[in-house]
């Protein structure tokens, strides 16, 4: 007894499912065909009317609703002659006009055939309203046969029923089962010595799809993940080298009495290896807070700006002839810019000339504004670069390498800077100069 109320419970509530299931495929599959059909009418006609694509012949035996009405109800063109319409429909019309939203019900037709029906105000134009349907033996007649399969099947399948709902949730469940599990095996401190991949079920369905993403993202992780290593291992690599060296000298200092003169060298040492310490540690706060996107935009002269850099480059010892300065009169024109950013981001590019480029390298430092866009480029007659353009440019990467000199964190913080400000940064291995040109694009619409 128990178990026959236990069976029909179950088939009860599968119904209700089934039901709740079916009503939303059946809005989903309206909603989709009223996107679709939006595009079929032809307001260039008057009154406005539809034209007609019926591929699959079901307008034409009356299986489906096409038509399209004023917000008043009334009916300006019918592309579904064969499933007349009837007024309970122009109540619906009327109903989503007024609520500027869609509307669904049911209309019977004067037939006596029933039709579930989506009445959708069009966005471009509230004044007409599109309406589409399907024949609602659509969704009763699966109803109708779910209840007698219950109704006939119940006492003699109860057993069958119970073992098959067994299996099949079973089998379903089992790529969620192989997902978890593989989930739980995935450990972020293997440093790589474990694939960072769910397995993904042969079916074409949304476990599929929802695998295909998962391992998107895990890819996406692990490759930001092995960025951060490689930046925390430059980083520190950098960081222990002035740290010796200030150890060294601060012992060879302590070791006996010495004269004047070899402290003040000493100590020369050490606050020069200190301030190699805090421009790095500066280097670091730049490329965090610009990788969050901490911009201070205010009305900057791009051309000025560019001159004060020019002439701070010269002023810390580089030769004036060897920098070259373009500014177009289109870049004198104030935009909405961090110049904090924007000037670090510039001599990030000429210190990565003067590393890079070679001995005696010119640069050559331009901006041009046009069609909206910014456009400051850092050219030089060095080499050129040595890596793919798409390389040089990913953050905590460098132009040289780990192997060369300097911290590997002058084009992470070019590339920040523009992202922050919803720019780009470009790389050209071999620029009209001979050498690499870098391109700072960064969005410039109009005079802040």
């Amino acid at each position: 007894m128990l178990g026959s109320a236990l069976l029909i419970l179950a088939a009860g509530l599968t119904y209700l499912l089934f039901e709740r299931q079916l009503q939303r495929e059946t809005d989903r599959l309206l909603s989709l065909r009223a996107a679709a059909s939006e595009s079929l009418v032809d307001r260039s006609a008057s009154p406005p009317t539809l034209r007609v694509a019926d591929p699959g012949g079901e307008l034409a035996r009356g299986e489906s609703v096409l038509r399209l009405y004023r917000a008043t109800g009334e009916l300006l063109a019918d592309g579904s002659p064969a499933a007349p319409p009837s007024a309970a429909e122009a109540d619906l019309v009327r109903s989503a006009a007024a609520r500027g939203a869609d509307a669904s019900g049911r209309a019977a037709e004067p037939g006596g055939e029933q039709q579930v029906l989506l009445a959708r105000p069009l966005a471009a134009d509230p004044g007409l309203v599109l309406v589409v349907g399907i024949e609602a033996s659509r969704l009763d007649e699966p109803l109708a046969a779910l209840r007698l399969a219950f109704a006939a099947a119940i006492p003699a399948a109860a057993l069958a029923l119970a073992l098959g709902a067994y299996l099949i949730g079973r089998q379903a469940l089992a790529p969620v089962g192989a997902m978890v599990a593989a989930a739980r095996r995935i450990d972020p401190e293997s440093g790589g010595q474990q694939p960072h991949r769910l397995p993904v079920p042969a079916a074409d369905d949304e476990l599929r799809a929802l695998a295909e993403t998962l391992n998107e993202m895990l890819g996406r992780l692990a490759a930001a993940s092995e960025r951060e290593r490689d930046f925390i291992a430059r980083a520190a690599h950098d960081l222990r080298t002035p740290i010796a060296g200030i150890l060294a000298t601060a012992d060879v200092a302590l070791r006996g009495d010495r004269p004047a003169a070899e402290y003040r060298e000493a100590l020369a040492t050490v606050r020069e290896r200190a301030a190699a310490l805090t421009h790095l540690a500066n280097r670091l706060i730049d490329l965090n807070r610009l990788q969050h996107g901490e911009v201070r935009p205010e009305p900057v002269n791009p051309g000025a700006l560019l001159r004060e850099v020019a002439a701070r480059w010269i002023t810390d010892g580089h030769p004036a002839e060897r920098l070259h300065l373009d500014v177009d009169p289109s870049a004198e024109v104030h935009v909405a810019l961090d110049p904090v950013a924007l000037e670090r981001a510039v001599r990030n590019l000429l210190e990565n000339v003067d590393r890079h480029a070679g001995p005696g390298a010119s640069a050559w430092v331009s901006a041009v504004r046009a069609d909206g866009v910014l456009r400051i480029t850092v050219a030089d007659d060095g080499p050129g670069l040595p890596a793919p353009p798409d390389e040089l440019v990913r953050p905590f990467a460098s132009a040289a390498g780990p192997a060369s000199p300097g911290d590997g964190l002058g084009l992470a913080i070019v590339a920040s800077a523009a992202r922050a400000h919803g720019g780009t940064l470009r790389a050209i291995p071999r620029g009209p100069r001979g050498g690499a040109s870098f391109v700072i694009e960064l969005p410039a619409p109009g005079s802040a």
